[in-house]
């Protein structure tokens, strides 16, 4: 009786690996790339493993820009704390949603705040008087003419019904079109507050910074 070939380990491995992108199995346990592969299979497993990666962030391809800040003008926030989301909102959230935007505010957690334009805000027709009651970043994107308002959350909460009576009400005068956002860490700060978010909000996560939740309305990051 004729004896059936033996499949080599990368052909196990392929067909585990094709299995896998197909759904029919959840999860494949493969041999380290070192053991039993050749140079090539080596390159293969490696390009393919960077592959998924890509594919499963779904990496968009954006025009990111950063903020505009007066000429001389700096964010520098203390070490620590929310800062470390508010770092990202300004480096990850506002180049690729807000693209160009001019920065109005920037709380901080070890002083009131790391940047703040009075004049600027004044003359988009308000005057804040209590930093307390502001949010944790705050810019204006001139291309729509929409005044941004995004919390950070880590250690507070998103911008629920409640918040987002106060911040309308704060920000009554503005001439420009109000949006805002909640922002996390990851998933796991989000799935915590999910329940607590207001309709015709936004939500992003840093983790994913290149994808935005919106929460109901006729418009995808727009004022209401």
């Amino acid at each position: 009786m004729k004896r059936k070939p033996i499949l080599s380990e990368a052909s196990v491995v392929d067909t585990l690996e094709s299995f896998a992108e197909f759904g029919l199995i959840r999860k494949v346990f493969r041999p380290s790339p070192a053991v039993g592969m050749t140079d090539s299979h080596r390159r293969r497993y490696l390009a393919d493993v960077r592959t998924l990666a890509q594919r499963y962030a779904q990496v968009r391809d954006m025009q990111r820009i950063p903020l505009d800040l007066a000429s001389g003008a700096a964010i520098r926030l203390s070490a620590g704390g929310q800062n470390v989301l508010i770092q990202r909102i300004i480096n990850d959230f506002c180049p690729r949603f807000t693209p160009g935007a001019k920065p109005v505010y920037v709380g901080d957690t070890g002083k009131k705040w790391a940047y703040f334009g009075p004049d600027y805000l004044r003359s988009l027709g308000v005057a804040i008087e209590e930093h307390g009651k502001m949010p944790d970043v705050v810019v204006h994107f001139t291309k729509r003419n929409w005044l941004v308002l995004i919390e950070a959350v880590t250690s507070h909460g998103p911008v629920n019904p409640k918040r987002l009576t106060e911040l309308k009400s704060l920000f009554a005068g503005s001439k420009a079109a109000l949006v805002f956002v909640t922002a996390f860490l990851n998933r796991r700060g989000l799935l915590k507050y999910l329940g607590d978010i207001a309709w015709e909000t936004e939500v992003w996560v840093a983790d994913t910074p290149d994808h935005m939740i919106h929460f109901n309305g006729e418009r995808f990051l727009g004022p209401y």
